[in-house]
């Protein structure tokens, strides 16, 4: 009887070791800011901003003030997830941005918002390995720094 329980608390063990870790809650992230600037200024700003990043835009309207990156690796830290460990891993992140500016009362609003994807991989001793392509919440890593970039050039 021992024995059988003991080997069924090493199986569940082992099943459990396969699946997905959990994660905090995803971060607020700041996405929005207005700047006391006009829309000229942050649109040239926001475009010197891509350029120096070395993120790839795919569109680029300034009449409608929206730009959009082409798909691009991502650091691991710009996308929220669990932490690797030896059974699960994240591989292959990726991520797109889409950048919207618009003139308000207050100044010019500049709103970022981010894509992550990646590959889930799982492996389990009993249940096998297993992957597959995941969306990712962002950790707002990206969207902070393009802001702060944002910021300098303005000051500029």
């Amino acid at each position: 009887m021992i024995r059988t329980l003991s080997f069924v608390a090493v199986l569940l063990l082992m099943v459990g070791c396969g699946f997905t870790p959990e994660t905090a809650e995803a971060p607020t992230v700041e996405k929005q800011r207005c700047y006391s600037a006009e829309y000229d200024a942050v649109w040239a700003a926001l475009v010197a901003t891509f350029a120096e990043t070395n993120l790839p835009l795919e569109h680029l309207d300034k009449d409608s003030g929206y730009i959009s990156t082409r798909e691009v690796t991502a650091h691991r830290s710009w996308l929220h997830a669990a932490e690797d460990t030896i059974d699960y891993k994240i591989k292959n992140p990726r991520g797109l941005f889409n950048v919207f500016v618009e003139q308000a009362d207050e100044g010019c609003l500049v709103t970022i918002n981010a894509v992550f994807t990646a590959t889930e991989e799982r492996l389990n001793i009993v249940l096998g390995a297993g992957s597959s392509v995941k969306e990712f919440p962002s950790s707002g890593v990206m969207e902070q720094a393009l802001h702060e970039l944002l910021v300098q050039r303005l000051a500029d």
